[in-house]
């Protein structure tokens, strides 16, 4: 059986990982703190931010309290400001963006899903091919020896 992809494995938590940090007031956050608060498994949630460097930002830095690494999405980490004062609220995403992270995550997973069926229904249709080269040589074996028969006895 064809193994599931990395979008397909992972979607429920890519879509709550993408939602909550497009739209948190907080400038990035730890894996430990985002699972407890949007109660999800925290391997999960390390499993889908190492899966995904391409959507997910890890900081530099670490937290003082857990030693662990903020991430964010990096649509929103771009659109920080250098220098902004810590009182400046941070931009919101667009939820054009935000959108198009969410079909990307979707779109991407329905592809696999769909390589998986295809994988599955091929290798049902190889089987079936075996199956039927075998009765195919198996007829034939009979065929020959029946002619065989046929020709001693008549």
């Amino acid at each position: 059986m064809a193994e599931r992809g990395p979008y397909t494995a992972h979607l429920d938590t890519l879509i709550a990982l993408i939602t909550h940090l497009s739209l948190t007031a907080n400038e990035s956050r730890t894996a430990p703190w985002i699972a407890e608060d949007l109660a999800l498994d925290l391997g999960e949630v390390r499993a889908t931010f190492g899966a995904f460097p391409g959507i997910f930002r890890r900081s530099q830095r670490r937290s003082r309290e857990n030693d662990e690494y903020f991430y964010t999405v990096h649509a929103r980490y771009a659109l920080r400001r250098k220098g902004a004062v810590d009182e400046e609220p941070l931009p919101e995403m667009r939820p054009e963006i935000m959108k198009a992270l969410l079909d990307l995550v979707s779109q991407r997973a329905a592809a696999e899903a769909e390589e998986r069926r295809f994988a599955l229904e091929l290798a049902h249709t190889s089987r079936n091919a075996r199956i039927a080269a075998l009765a195919a040589c198996a007829a034939a074996v009979l065929a020959a020896v029946a002619a065989v028969i046929a020709a001693v006895v008549g």
